[in-house]
């Protein structure tokens, strides 16, 4: 009840954004009825915004959605196929992670391992070299 008068309090002082607000009205079932062939519309505006605050704004709640629904969907899958299946975050170059404040790919990971219960790692994978993964070296004509 406290937290719903100053989430409006603070909303009435600073609007959140159009995504955020989309967000925050979609819930596990609505993710669930919107499953089509076992994937999400990623055309539909509130999928979208899922995806947006997940990946631009590092949004807890959009985090926690993303993972019931991944937890939910893909880990049950692979569970009866193949055991216990094993989430390795995407390590992020340390400009970008540095100019965003967060890698999303952790942040679904932490929410995913918190509702299966298992202890998250904080460092699994990490690179010795940064360079630019798009960039080409022409050797003697040689890609």
């Amino acid at each position: 009840m406290l937290r719903e008068m100053v989430r409006n309090l603070l909303d009435f002082m600073i609007p959140p954004r159009a995504s955020e607000r989309l967000v925050r009205s979609l819930t596990l079932s609505d993710l669930f009825s919107m499953t089509q062939d076992d994937s999400l519309p990623y055309h539909d505006p509130r999928v979208t915004a899922l995806i947006w605050e997940l990946k631009y704004y590092g949004s807890r709640q959009a985090a926690a959605l993303c993972g019931e629904y991944l937890a939910d969907q893909l880990l049950a899958t692979a569970a009866e196929e193949l055991g216990n299946p094993l989430l390795i975050p995407i390590p992020m170059h340390p400009e970008r992670r540095r100019a965003r404040g967060h890698n999303q790919t952790e942040l679904l990971c932490e929410a995913v391992l918190t509702l299966l219960g298992k202890p998250t790692p904080k460092k699994v994978l990490g690179s010795s070299l940064y360079g630019d993964i798009h960039q080409t070296i022409f050797v003697d004509g040689f890609t």
